[in-house]
């Protein structure tokens, strides 16, 4: 009877182990379609996508320690003030703590901002959080790579 018991809480644990690493997989491919998403609604300048992409209360720290939210960011693509001509993701990694995740990538745009063009190569952070069954992107960071390299 005490094989059994053994057997079965061992069975269990196992299945479990393979339903999170399900989960897990099914997290990433999910956070790994967003960052698609989110860069082509940047792009495109589509701020609904954008609003399902970052949470309500979305900050970004760039590379001077300047810090914008969700609601500045919209206000200067909807205006036309920021205007990107391309914006492409690469070299993402992705790790993911239960209903919190951070994914590091390289980004690289061009665009306008304030009628003049800019392009950018960076690393970037995103952290995620699950809420309300979504992940939302919560916190942005960007270090630019020197010299554009």
């Amino acid at each position: 009877m005490k094989t059994l018991s053994i057997l079965m809480a061992s069975s269990a644990f196992l299945l479990s182990m393979f339903s999170a690493r399900a989960d897990q997989t099914a997290d990433q491919t999910e956070l790994l379609r967003l960052e698609k998403v989110g860069a082509a609604a940047i792009v495109s300048g589509d701020l609904k996508a954008l609003g399902e992409f970052f949470a309500t209360d979305w900050k970004i720290v760039d590379s001077a320690a300047s810090m914008m939210d969700r609601g500045q960011l919209f206000k200067l693509m909807g205006d036309g003030s920021l205007k990107f001509a391309s914006y492409e993701e690469s070299d993402l990694q992705i790790r993911i703590y239960g209903d919190a995740a951070v994914v590091i990538g390289t980004g690289e745009s061009k665009g306008q901002w304030k009628g003049e063009p800019f392009g950018s190569k960076e690393r970037f952070t995103d952290v995620f959080v699950r809420q309300d069954g979504k992940w939302r992107c919560v916190s942005t960071h960007t270090s630019d790579f020197p010299d554009g390299k």
